[in-house]
């Protein structure tokens, strides 16, 4: 930004201008002119900056924006426990079980979604299978990051874990560093585990706090899931 300059000419004296005292100057008038403009423009910027919305990057934690449920057009169903999650087609592939499905991401960094359920309120069971169900010959050096916090499926609140662990690819290669999120939650009679799990990037500060590079994508079916006899 440069600072505005004012060209200095000569003044009659006020005692030799009849009147003088009772007007401003062209230079004063203009003085105060880009005074007070300025003074506009700082109290307009700060208006806009205190108005300007922000967004949290909550993921995993965060229910749904107020507005209709299901509306990608795919969804889940599983018929012994009653469940639905939606998902974009665009994005995912699912791969069905009696108990739940996978989510599995076409793009990005390939991550994925394990749904399972069963009948009962033990979250913690829940969370102890999901986690023991983990392939120890793909997922290696698993190492417990913190516990989530606000940690939900659908609009029901749970209890969750993050852990970081490197993935060996099938039939060897370079081990690539994951994310993975291991969280169950209960709603009558029936409680749904959830692991995510994806490829760790942090060099971004829009990127998921536990490191889920493809957070925003599988944030979608984890906050879309409606349980059976929800309203």
């Amino acid at each position: 930004m440069t600072t505005a300059t004012y060209n200095s000419y000569p003044i009659q004296s006020v005692a030799s201008v009849p009147g003088a005292r009772q007007k401003l100057s062209t230079s004063t008038f203009l003085l105060y002119g880009g005074i007070l403009f300025a003074g506009l423009v700082v109290i307009i910027a700060l208006i806009a900056v205190l108005n300007k919305p922000t967004t949290a990057l909550c993921h995993f934690t965060c229910g749904p924006d107020v507005g209709p449920r299901l509306s990608a057009p795919t969804y889940y169903e599983n018929s012994t426990f009653g469940y639905k999650v939606e998902y974009d087609g665009n994005y995912f592939k699912p791969t069905a079980s009696s108990s739940g499905v996978q989510l599995s991401l076409t793009v990005g960094g390939g991550g994925f979604i394990h749904y399972s359920a069963t009948s009962g309120s033990d979250v913690n069971g829940a969370m102890q299978k999901a986690f023991n169900g983990l392939n120890t010959n793909a997922f290696q050096n698993i190492s417990e990051i913190e516990p989530i916090p606000g940690a939900e499926i659908g609009l029901v609140e749970g209890q969750g874990v993050a852990y970081s662990a490197s993935y060996v690819p099938q039939g060897g290669g370079k081990s690539i560093p994951v994310s993975i999120a291991v969280m169950a939650s209960t709603f009558n009679n029936v409680t749904i585990s959830v692991v995510a799990i994806d490829t760790t990037d942090l060099s971004s500060p829009t990127t998921f706090p536990l490191g889920f590079a493809d957070g925003e994508l599988l944030d979608g079916p984890l906050t879309n899931t409606i349980w059976a006899g929800q309203p």
